[in-house]
């Protein structure tokens, strides 16, 4: 039924292709508008983008694989049809903002996600790194010193706070 006509078939799309067509108009189009609606498409992107915790762009990489890392919203269903259909999506005014400022700074979870660790501890760090609000090795580390962890990130304060009250 879903086969091109050509090959004996009906030449209908089948609903998730059809669905999945419609959602990447939807977006292209409220991007480019720049709209109330492209701008909250944005700011959930960068959401994904934050929850992901690595450099590269999370369209760039298989949804299969990375996807236990990001919470479900309407971005990550359109990161699902993209990866499953083989299709890149290339959104270079996002794309370049996320490397890091510092030299000799990583991703921690560009680490983690290639780690041996079970998918159950990369979530863990994952929610504990979002919890601390820490996203590089400089966010943990004392400047200068190279291998002293703040003491606030030692006691479980998220990044930025005071320890005074």
């Amino acid at each position: 039924m879903y086969a091109p006509k050509k090959c004996g078939g009906l030449g209908i799309h089948h609903l998730y292709h059809a669905q999945g067509i419609e959602k990447l108009n939807f977006f292209l189009m409220r991007l480019r508008r720049n709209d109330t609606t492209g701008k909250l498409l944005l700011i959930s992107m960068k959401w994904t983008q934050l929850d992901f915790g690595a450099e590269q762009f999370f369209f760039q990489e298989n949804y299969d694989v990375v996807s236990k890392f990001a919470t479900c919203t309407w971005i990550t269903h359109l990161w699902k049809f993209i990866s499953d259909c083989g299709m890149e999506l290339e959104l270079p005014l996002l794309q370049s903002k996320y490397s890091t400022s510092q030299k000799h700074d990583f991703y921690l979870m560009d680490i983690i996600k290639n780690s041996d660790l079970s998918d159950m501890h990369k979530i863990i760090f994952n929610q504990v790194r979002l919890s601390l609000n820490i996203e590089t090795a400089s966010d943990i580390i004392v400047i200068g010193t190279g291998i002293d962890i703040h003491e606030n990130i030692l006691n479980g304060i998220p990044n930025g706070k005071s320890t005074k009250s």
